[in-house]
């Protein structure tokens, strides 16, 4: 009687390379489109929107709304 080979399968890892590119494209786009406008204002603490929000609830700034 003949013996029948049977070989282990072998793991796919496209799917490490899909998750590499991917990072590496979340990384690239937030390189070239990082013009600095969101950084931390260093005397508040505070991103420049939720300054503007903050100094509108204390009546600073006037209402959006006319």
């Amino acid at each position: 009687m003949a013996e029948i080979r049977v070989e282990q399968k072998r793991r796919s890892l496209a799917w490490l390379w899909v998750l590499l590119a991917v990072a590496v494209a979340a990384v690239a786009y937030w390189y070239f489109n990082n013009d600095g406008v969101n950084q931390v204002d260093v005397q508040t603490g505070l991103l420049p929107a939720v300054r503007s929000i903050v100094a509108a609830a204390q009546g600073a700034l006037p209402p959006l709304v006319a």
